[in-house]
């Protein structure tokens, strides 16, 4: 029990260090340019994904046409 109270008491100094020098403060422009740069990528992904299957189902219909 007595090792749980320490536990505890250096997540609290550690939290409470962690607060005064800011760690955990949110800068929301930085969270957009990040989650527009996540969108971009996903779209160049699902293009290149998109592209792949066309070129698979062409191929597929070139097989069954011959």
């Amino acid at each position: 029990m007595r090792k749980l109270f320490v536990l505890f008491v250096i997540a609290v100094l550690v939290l409470g260090f962690g607060f005064y020098r800011g760690w955990f403060r949110t800068d929301k422009d930085k969270i957009k340019e990040d989650g527009h740069a996540a969108i971009e990528t996903a779209r160049e992904v699902g293009g290149r994904i998109t592209g792949g299957v066309e070129k698979g189902v062409d191929k597929l219909r070139e097989g069954t046409q011959k």
